[in-house]
This record gives C-alpha cells, structure tokens and sequence, in this order.
C-alpha cells in the first residue's frame, strides 16, 4: 500500500499537469452535449480536478433535485437549524417532545394538531436558555408580548377583566368577518 496523498500532494500534482497543458483544453459536458471552456466546470473535492458536467448542468439537476424532494430538503433544514440555532441534535429535540408529551408547554395542543404540525423550541434571546416547546401560536404570541413576564401579566388581567365590557350593537361587523371601516 501506498502512502496517502495529501491535499497540498495532490495540488502539485495538478498544477504539474496544467504546467504541461494537461486540463487546460475545452472540455465535452455530457449533460448538455456542448464543449465549454475548463473554468466552467466546478473542482470535485479536495483533488483539485475538475467535475464531468459543467456548472450550470449541476445547479440545473440541484433545482430539480429539490424541486422533487420538498420534504427532504424541510427535514434536513429543519436538523440542520435545531443544531445551528439551539445546539440540538434530532435526539435531544425528540427527547424534549417527550418530556412534554408530545404537547405544547402553554396551551396543551399536540404536534400534530398545531398549525404548522411541529412544535417550536423556545428559548430566551438574552441568555440563550432553553425553556420548552411551544406550538406556533404560543411562540408567536410570547415573542409579539416581547417575552416580558410583566407584559405578559398585563394581557391575562386584561382579558380577565377588559377595562371596556360593552355589546356591539346589531348589524356591526363581528369578529367573524372582516370590518369595513
């Protein structure tokens, strides 16, 4: 057996090759049958050669790739965010819908029935502490609150006992539809 080559091995090899001219002519793509010039082709790992399809073949297939696999993308996002935002692997997320039964830590509703079917990490913005899961209601309606205890406070007392209790008079838009004015 050899000894493995090395990045900085295999770049005096390639720039020996381009020395002697070897790489530097036009090259066939086989994915849309033209001849392209060499730096329209992307480097293929850490070798320093050059991809088989140029550039623009390999973002055309990237497109559709994604196009077609929508919830493998969403899923690899979805892990790749938990770890970048909140340092979570798949598990530690699994673990803590768990450790809540699989509900929100406010209102009580399931991953399943909550309007984005997932349950959101909350945490603090000021140190980063991790406080549960919320469905996305609760998250959004602690964040429109400015995740103030005190604001928080206020908004229950208000509507436990709003300072203006009078009917609408009949005929005035509720609730259900939109007002005109």
């Amino acid at each position: 057996m050899g000894k493995p080559k090395t990045i900085a091995h295999r770049q005096r090899i390639r720039e020996a090759l381009l020395a002697r001219g070897v790489g530097t002519s036009p090259k066939l793509c086989p994915g849309c049958k033209q001849v392209k010039p060499r730096d329209q082709f992307g480097i293929r790992g850490t070798n320093g050669f050059s991809r088989s399809r140029c550039k623009a073949c390999e973002i055309m297939d990237s497109r559709e790739w994604v196009k077609n696999n929508r919830d493998k993308v969403r899923a690899l996002n979805w892990r790749t965010n938990l770890n970048r935002w909140y340092g979570l692997s798949l598990a530690d997320y699994e673990a803590m819908v768990e450790r809540q039964g699989g509900r929100c830590a406010i209102c009580g509703v399931t991953a399943s029935e909550a309007p984005r079917a997932r349950l959101f990490v909350d945490h603090c913005g000021d140190t980063g502490r991790i406080r549960g899961l919320l469905c996305h209601h609760c998250n959004s309606g602690i964040g429109s609150l400015r995740h103030d205890p005190r604001i928080a406070s206020a908004a229950v007392a208000y509507l436990v006992s709003p300072p203006i209790d009078v009917m609408a008079k009949p005929g005035l838009p509720s609730g259900k539809r939109k007002a005109r004015w």
